[in-house]
């Protein structure tokens, strides 16, 4: 894929990506890929990106971001009002523990959706944990 991407940059068509996989087919599927290749809805595949949260806030952030954007929670012109630094400001609004952003157990996780709703309040008055603006 990188030697095509060198060659091709965004111009890389669909039957050249096949083309890789059928001659490197993938071993080891993730709860995402399984989810998404087997055809599951856009909320289990969702869910599958709560699989993945090792990495500190950042990570959290960004797949329940992703998750929240696949599902139709949040518009991608959400994502482009949060202001710099606005993660660190929502973590301490929100809180840092791993059911604030997604629930229960690997296999079982979902997206907690209770958080979107504090979203939404604050992507339309940023403020931090001491309501300053």
């Amino acid at each position: 894929m990188d030697k095509l991407y060198k060659e091709y940059g965004n111009a890389i068509t669909a039957e050249q990506v096949r083309a890789v996989f059928e001659k490197y087919p993938v071993e080891h599927m993730t709860s995402v890929g399984r989810a998404w290749l087997g055809g599951e809805s856009k909320d289990k595949i969702a869910d599958a990106l709560g699989e993945f949260l090792e990495g500190g806030k950042g990570l959290r952030w960004r797949r329940w971001l992703e998750a929240q954007v696949l599902k139709g929670g949040i518009k991608v012109e959400d994502v482009l009002r949060i202001p710099v630094g606005g993660m660190y400001e929502f973590f301490k609004k929100i809180g840092d523990k791993r059911d604030n952003w997604f629930r229960g157990e690997i296999g079982e996780r979902t997206v907690n959706d209770d958080t979107l709703e504090e979203f939404k309040r604050w992507i339309d008055n940023p403020v931090n944990k001491r309501n300053q603006s």
